[in-house]
């Protein structure tokens, strides 16, 4: 069964992967391997939930800035494209605005790893995916399967 919502307050993409990154004018789909919410009140769930396979659809994108932090703490601009396909690891996400996304991670690249902070703005989001345990459920050994 599918889900979604649309408050990115409640996403958590720590030590998630991003799977794919798929643009269609000011619209971008990103697909994580995971994620978590602080709870899903739609399924009357108080606890956090871990999802399987996550989609985040952003519209309307107004603004975008992707930046590698280099040695000596120097930053580097990177094109959003080239850097969302060698952003492998996501550390941290939070929301600045309702419509200012910040993520954090390791970009891969041939001579190595940085840190990079990439920012969006947009007019809409919507989270989906078709699998989730409870948080109680997931220490206790059981995955979301999609």
């Amino acid at each position: 069964m599918p889900y979604s919502i649309k408050d990115l307050r409640q996403l958590s993409l720590h030590d998630s992967s991003l799977e794919a990154a798929t643009r269609r004018g000011t619209s971008l789909e990103l697909v994580f391997d995971w994620a978590k919410l602080t709870h899903l009140a739609d399924e009357q769930i108080a606890e956090p939930v871990i999802l399987g396979r996550t989609t985040l659809a952003l519209t309307g994108i107004s603004q975008e800035t992707f930046a590698s932090y280099e040695e000596a703490g120097a930053m580097r601009a990177v094109s959003p494209i080239a850097g969302l396909a060698k952003l492998k690891l996501i550390t941290d996400n939070k929301l600045l605005l309702p419509d200012t996304l910040v993520v954090n991670g390791l970009l891969n690249e041939a001579a190595g790893s940085n840190w990079v902070e990439w920012r969006i703005t947009f007019a809409t989001s919507t989270i989906s995916w078709k699998a989730f345990s409870t948080q109680t459920e997931w220490l206790a050994g059981k995955q979301p399967h999609d």
